[in-house]
């Protein structure tokens, strides 16, 4: 699991194994995978892509086939995804339904939105 956070959040904050971008390079992901307000989660095969091809956002386990990109919402603005690696191809298939991580991943932006504006 990698958290990838927008550093305008928590811009004076060392935080333990969270990855802090840009908003600017987190909206840039969003499109580049297909992230939008009404797909807020990707399933994704790495199996096919070249390892040594383009850097994304993070850095993979050489080992990933399979990666489930969830976003996190502040205010409805991307602020942030958390990215679950699989080593088995199919765990994160793209033709799996992603109701359950899309449900997830609102309880998540709702929970860091009340941390947030306490």
């Amino acid at each position: 699991i990698k958290i990838v956070i927008s550093d305008t959040i928590f811009s004076n904050a060392n935080i333990e194994n969270c990855i802090l971008k840009p908003d600017k390079e987190i909206t840039k992901f969003a499109e580049e995978v297909g992230i939008t307000m009404g797909k807020l989660v990707r399933l994704k095969n790495v199996a096919d892509e070249k390892k040594g091809g383009r850097i994304g956002i993070i850095t993979r386990d050489k080992r990933t086939q399979s990666e489930a990109i969830m976003s996190l919402l502040v205010n409805k603005k991307f602020k942030g995804f958390i990215f679950f690696e699989s080593f088995n191809e199919v765990t994160f298939s793209v033709d799996q339904s992603t109701d359950y991580l899309e449900f997830f991943a609102q309880v998540i932006s709702n929970h860091l939105e009340s941390l947030l504006f306490k």
